[in-house]
């Protein structure tokens, strides 16, 4: 069975890397730009280390998603977009890239053309009945959030992705401070600096701040600098296969 996962944006691969990891597949973007961000983000990130690909990244295919798609098996979406599939070789599923309160980017009416949804549990259900739309029961699959099952397993190396961060004092508790982009009313811009001061004065405060304000890492990473502030550090959210933070606490 082919397996192919899409999305408009490399780092909304994040929340399927989990099932990747157990079903493999194969993973489609749209443009030659997101193919070679895809390279850089996802090297390394093969799980079958006797399959020779440039940088060790998993398989990657290029599709223009305005015409029709030629792919055949099931096709799993993270982002809220039309997949043109012929409904007699494929199936469409639609998982998202997150569980956050924020609406859907987009169209909400695309959401019906899926053949079935992976849900994460009750809030999802409701998100899906506040943007106005219906979806059949038997096309609503509740797969729990794959981006917990690491935490559930325990499958986690804390020590070494604080290393990762580059984590001075791993006495101090870890505060993740991520908040969404200023499109779903983010707070970075409002609220980083003064967590920054209050936050580190005592804890370790790690910021991931959304892919689309992935910019602003540089500008606090300076700023932070000179104003000698020693326990700030930041987790670029566009490099999934190293996000998984572990914090103690989480300011969203």
């Amino acid at each position: 069975l082919n397996i192919y996962y899409y999305a408009n944006q490399v780092y909304q691969y994040a929340h399927i890397k989990p099932v990747f990891t157990q079903t493999g597949g194969t993973f489609v973007v749209n443009k030659l730009n997101r193919f070679l961000r895809f390279k850089f983000y996802m090297a390394n990130a093969a799980t079958n280390s006797t399959e020779n690909r440039f940088l060790n990244t998993p398989d990657v295919i290029i599709r223009d998603l305005r015409k029709k798609l030629d792919l055949k098996g099931v096709i799993v979406s993270c982002s809220n977009t039309i997949i043109k599939n012929n409904k007699d070789t494929s199936i469409s599923i639609f998982i998202g890239h997150g569980a956050g309160d924020k609406k859907y980017g987009g169209s909400a009416h695309c959401l019906e053309t899926y053949d079935y949804h992976f849900i994460s549990g009750d809030k999802h259900l409701h998100k899906i009945k506040d943007v106005g739309i219906k979806i059949p029961e038997e096309k609503l699959i509740k797969i729990g959030y794959p981006r917990f099952d690491e935490y559930l397993n325990n499958n986690i190396n804390k020590d070494e992705y604080l290393d990762y961060l580059g984590i001075r004092d791993k006495t101090r508790k870890n505060i993740l401070y991520a908040p969404t982009w200023e499109w779903g009313d983010g707070t970075l811009k409002r609220f980083g600096k003064k967590f920054c001061r209050e936050i580190s004065r005592e804890h370790n405060i790690i910021i991931r701040p959304h892919f689309q304000d992935r910019s602003h890492i540089v500008k606090l990473k300076i700023w932070a600098k000179l104003n000698g502030l020693k326990h700030v550090y930041f987790s670029n959210p566009a490099k999934i296969i190293k996000n998984n933070t572990m914090n103690d606490f989480a300011i969203s």
